[in-house]
Formats: C-alpha cells, structure tokens, sequence
C-alpha cells in the first residue's frame, strides 16, 4: 500500500522545431549571391541564428548527458549518474527533464533537500510534467508535509484524470488522514480507468476490509492476484480476511506465500 514513485523517462524538449526552422532558414540562403544575399544579414539577425544554433548545440549535448546518468543509473551507480545529470543540468539548465533525472538520482541517496529543489524546478520549467509533480508529493508525504503533498496529487488528478498512480498516492493519503470514503473514491477511479492497475485493487481491498465489507475486500484482493500473482501485499491482505470467514487453511496457504515472496524480495535488495 506504499507510495508509488514514477521511474524515469526521457522526455524530448520542445524548442527543436523552433531552432531547425532558423537553421533552415540560413540554408536556404545560402545559394545567392553576397549581393543578393546582404540585405536579409545584420547584427541582430546574426546573433538571432548563433544564438538558435548554440541553443540547439547544448539540447543536444544535455540529452547526450541525461542519456548517459541513464546508463550510470542502470548499472546502479547513483554517484555517476548524479554528475552525469548535473553536467546537463550545467549545459541546459532549462531541460526539465534532466532535472528530474537529478532528481530521481539524488531521492535514491538519501538527499531529500537537494531532489525537492530539483522536483520544483522541473515542475515549474514545465508545469505539466505528471511524473516530477507526483514524485514530488510522494516526497512531500513522506517528510509529513501532507498539505503540499495533497496538492501535488489533486493537480494531477485535475489535469491529468488517467495518471493512476497519483490517484493511488491521494487515496493513500487520504486513507492516512482517516478520511476512508474520499481515499475509497480515488481507488475505485483508478481500477476503473485501469482495470489492470493491482496497486489499485490491494487498496481498494484495505477500504473495504476497513469497512466490514469483508467479501468485497476479498474480491479486490483475489483481482490484485489474478493480474499479478506474486504480489506479496494481496497474498497476506488475503489471508486476513478470510481468517475472519474462518477459512483458517486458505488463510494459512496465502500467509505463506506473503511471507517468501517478502523474503525473497528482502533478499535481492541487500545484493
């Protein structure tokens, strides 16, 4: 029932249609003559087409930089890929994305400052960026500002109704502050715009457990593992409901289960 955190993704910058038009542009005249041609050149226009050129240079150059933090992540080393996503940051500054590559990899260490400054930048260089608000707020709630983390969610809900995970993170949220009903609401939204979504339906399965509604969170429960079986959570969430149908051996079989696959998966995080 954790808050879910986006992965990366690279996202493409805007401004190359604008700076590969002006670069076409001064292609174009290149085929007439200095005396035909003098009069379309000055100072000003001068500077406009460097300026396009050099602008275009460093996207380019960050996005080389960004790619290789990507690759430095990959291989799992944070420290690479952090001076990797700083250089881009240096070469382009307004690249929203490399922020938030920055972002991820400075949150992975530990350094909860610096990522949320650089959430912040990425969102306000570009307001839209779902992925970089909702890691925002997850940072947010777990250093207790659950106001700000509130914020986060509902923007992105109101923008952007389909992102799922934000409306999972409101609904856990929610869900914290006592407020069941609301959190309900958001669940139900999520598997409804995306019936395949597990996280969804465990949470879902908590709502109602909370409820009463014992056989409702036993069918959330049994959907979560029907989309993906080795969900430890939906195992021993199962397991406790139908213990209060005294169905102590199903009950049993599903704590089981809980318990290896969280072993298994405490395992391979210490390697």
């Amino acid at each position: 029932m954790g808050l879910e955190w986006q992965k990366p993704r690279v996202r493409r910058g805007v401004a190359g249609a604008a700076v590969l038009a002006a670069l076409l542009v001064v292609v174009g005249l290149g085929t007439l003559s200095w005396k035909e041609a003098h009069v379309w050149f000055h100072p000003s226009r001068d500077e406009m087409y460097v300026r396009a050129i050099r602008e275009r240079a460093n996207f380019r150059a960050a996005q080389a930089w960004v790619r290789l933090g990507l690759d430095a992540m990959t291989r799992g080393d944070l420290t690479g890929a952090t001076e990797r996503f700083r250089k881009a940051v240096a070469v382009d500054g307004d690249m929203a994305a490399a922020r938030f590559q920055l972002a991820v990899a400075l949150e992975r260490q530990g350094r909860d400052d610096e990522a949320g400054a650089e959430y912040r930048r990425a969102v306000q260089l570009e307001p839209g960026n779902s992925d970089a608000r909702n890691n925002l707020g997850v940072l947010l709630q777990r250093r207790g500002d659950l106001e700000g983390a509130a914020e986060q969610f509902r923007r992105i809900v109101a923008e952007e109704p389909s992102y799922v995970r934000a409306r999972n993170n409101l609904g856990n949220l929610l869900l914290q502050q006592g407020k069941v009903e609301e959190a309900a609401e958001q669940y139900r939204a999520a598997v409804r715009i995306d019936p395949r979504y597990a996280n969804g339906w465990v949470n879902l399965g908590v709502v109602q457990a909370r409820q009463g509604k014992v056989l409702e969170a036993e069918g959330s429960y049994r959907e979560a593992l029907r989309l993906q079986p080795g969900f430890a959570e939906a195992h021993e969430n199962l397991s406790r409901v139908l213990a209060q149908q005294g169905k102590g051996e199903e009950a049993a079989r599903h704590h089981a289960q809980a318990q290896e696959l969280m072993k298994a998966r405490a395992g391979g995080a210490s390697r």
